[in-house]
């Protein structure tokens, strides 16, 4: 489970670099507007955390669901 965790980690990471490289533009235009630098950051981070806590929530759900399915059918494999 910590590999699954390290290889999430790993997505997210990458894809937050992708997403900041592509919106690079438009972060300069909000601080040229007068956004100061670290309420941009501040934005970020909070899409970040959001998006990370989606995930979390959607993975445990469908990890337990799955686990239980799954259990379900070893059962009756080893009855």
């Amino acid at each position: 489970s910590l590999l699954a965790m390290a290889v999430g980690l790993f997505l997210v990471f990458n894809a937050q670099r992708f997403v900041q490289s592509v919106r690079r533009p438009q972060l300069a235009q909000l601080i040229i507007l007068g956004m100061g630098p670290s309420r941009v950051l501040r934005w970020l981070v909070l899409e970040l955390v959001i998006l990370v806590t989606i995930g979390t929530l959607l993975g445990v759900v469908l990890g337990s669901l799955l686990a239980l399915a799954l259990m379900g059918q070893l059962t009756q494999a080893l009855a």
